[in-house]
């Protein structure tokens, strides 16, 4: 997870396409694919700051967090 949050960090940095304040909406493949268990239980439809995001997954370690990380980095990122 901390890797996931310093790649998330580093691309904020270089590009402009995401920030702290980007609003991040939660879709189905975040329930589907992330074992329910170390979660904060982000659900379909769901929108959160980025920064919210973050937080999730640096103080509580949510694992449904660092994922919704990680696909909004590769979602930006194309």
């Amino acid at each position: 997870k901390m890797m996931t949050l310093l790649l998330a960090f580093e691309h904020m940095e270089q590009k402009e396409d995401l920030s702290l304040n980007s609003i991040i909406s939660i879709d189905k493949s975040v329930v589907a694919n992330v074992p329910r268990d170390g979660v904060i239980w982000l659900d379909n439809g769901e929108k959160f700051p980025f920064k919210d995001i973050i937080t999730a997954a640096a103080v509580k370690s949510a694992n449904d967090a660092a994922y919704v990380i990680s696909k909004s980095e590769k979602s930006c990122c194309q």
